[in-house]
């Protein structure tokens, strides 16, 4: 479940990138931008560019808090509804379910794991971007050159796979 719950928090990371955002961006309704050029030292406001028109931050960020904070979650569904695999939708259930995700949404260990995926994401695209640049090199002797490109390409297959894959679950990726 560990290793689901880093791929989680991977995936989001990756998707909220590839539309131009941060995880502060979507979590915070103003960013403050300083302007060391103010003689009062201020912040100025600045709404943010995040917009829902689609399903990503139900599929990608929330799924991205329960599984990271799993453990807490089933304790919380067992509380929360009458069977625990069924979500009771009631407005008291709804308040409380959204007061989980407040809760969690920017604990230490999941801002955490979003600067290492974030970090595990960077190295990836410099290495797909090493991988692609490498095979077109001109290299030693021939045998060696096309033994290199085969481990090469293949190394540049799961790379690229990882970095553009949408799918929800590690356990898809065998």
């Amino acid at each position: 479940m560990e290793a689901e719950a880093k791929y989680k928090v991977f995936q989001m990371v990756k998707i909220l990138k590839h539309r131009g955002l941060t995880y502060r961006d979507i979590c915070h309704h103003e960013q403050y931008i300083h302007y060391p050029h103010n003689d009062i030292n201020t912040h100025t406001p600045k709404k943010s560019t995040w917009q829902e028109t689609t399903n990503v931050f139900a599929y990608y960020v929330v799924t991205a808090v329960i599984v990271f904070h799993w453990k807490s979650f089933l304790k919380w569904c067992q509380l929360n509804n009458s069977n625990i695999f069924q979500f009771k939708a009631t407005t008291e259930n709804i308040s409380a379910f959204c007061e989980f995700i407040h809760q969690h949404h920017d604990t230490p260990q999941f801002l955490q794991a979003i600067a290492n995926a974030l970090r595990l994401l960077n190295h990836f695209e410099k290495t797909e971007s090493h991988l692609k640049h490498q095979h077109r090199q001109p290299i030693q002797p021939i045998q060696k050159k096309k033994n290199m490109i085969a481990r090469t390409i293949k190394k540049e297959n799961k790379v690229t796979f990882l970095l553009t894959t949408a799918r929800m679950s590690a356990c898809e990726l065998k």
